[in-house]
């Protein structure tokens, strides 16, 4: 599993991420399940699907923790994650006056 990995700020909406499988995605209900560094988790509608690749926008309130995130694709329909490995981290950044203080 691949995935292009986005450069985010606590506080971001209207940034995404994509993840691309080698399984055809086409006709199935594909989830994003995020872990923030605190161990809460958050899941997520994709906000697009096509074929190989599954598409999340962050909304208002999504991006509330800075640190190290993991990000995993669920396959609802057949009830199968994509990427169990644990290697799909990205990293939320502070908000810059936050990094100041």
């Amino acid at each position: 599993m691949k995935y292009e990995r986005g450069d985010f700020t606590v506080g971001d909406v209207g940034c995404s991420i994509t993840i691309t499988t080698d399984q055809d995605l086409t006709g199935r209900n594909v989830d994003f399940y995020f872990i923030k560094p605190t161990g809460g988790s958050i899941i997520k509608d994709s906000t697009s699907v096509s074929t190989y690749t599954a598409t999340y926008t962050f909304a208002s309130g999504d991006l509330d923790v800075a640190g190290d995130w993991y990000v995993y694709l669920y396959d609802a329909t057949a009830g199968f994650f994509y990427n169990e490995d644990g290697t799909n981290r990205f990293r939320v950044k502070p908000k810059p006056f936050a990094m100041a203080v």
